[in-house]
């Protein structure tokens, strides 16, 4: 696959991740202070953000650098 094509595709899935991460966010937040979070939503939320974290780290390996050539 072309680079800027799996940049891309990276990019959506990342922003992607995000907005079900904002709508876990806002479901937690919607739960009423005396009552427990849902743990299901809790288990929802780390699976997306471990799946965030994942996704940055491969998109900055598709990332331009300066500094990383023949002064090394």
């Amino acid at each position: 696959m072309n680079d800027k094509v799996e940049l891309e595709a990276l990019i959506k899935l990342r922003d992607r991740f995000l907005r079900e991460r904002l709508q876990s966010i806002r479901q937690l937040v919607a739960v009423s202070p005396t009552s427990p979070l849902p743990e299901q939503t809790l288990e929802s939320l780390a699976m997306i953000q471990t799946a965030a974290v994942g996704i940055d780290a491969e998109i900055a390996t598709h990332m331009p650098r300066l500094g990383h050539g023949a002064e090394q």
